[in-house]
């Protein structure tokens, strides 16, 4: 893959996603008080927040050495 993950990696990672993301929408069900929810509503966004950092700086060094090859070409 680009990212240099395989795709059973990537696979792999999402699911690990899909499961802590779950495990807190089934706590706020079960949560009795609102600190609780608002904690694990941040805890969601956190985990989205550094999925999304994971890909630009994988984006980044993607271009990177994409460059680095083209300029030894030339």
């Amino acid at each position: 893959m680009k990212f240099g993950v395989s795709v059973e990696q990537a696979v792999g990672f999402m699911v690990l996603l899909n499961v802590c993301i779950g495990l807190g929408a089934w706590t706020i069900r079960r949560a009795h008080f609102t600190l609780g929810i608002w904690l694990l509503l941040f805890q969601s966004v956190l985990i989205f927040l550094i999925v999304v950092v994971l890909m630009l700086l994988g984006a980044r060094s993607l271009r990177k050495r994409k460059n680095n090859h083209e300029r030894r070409l030339y």
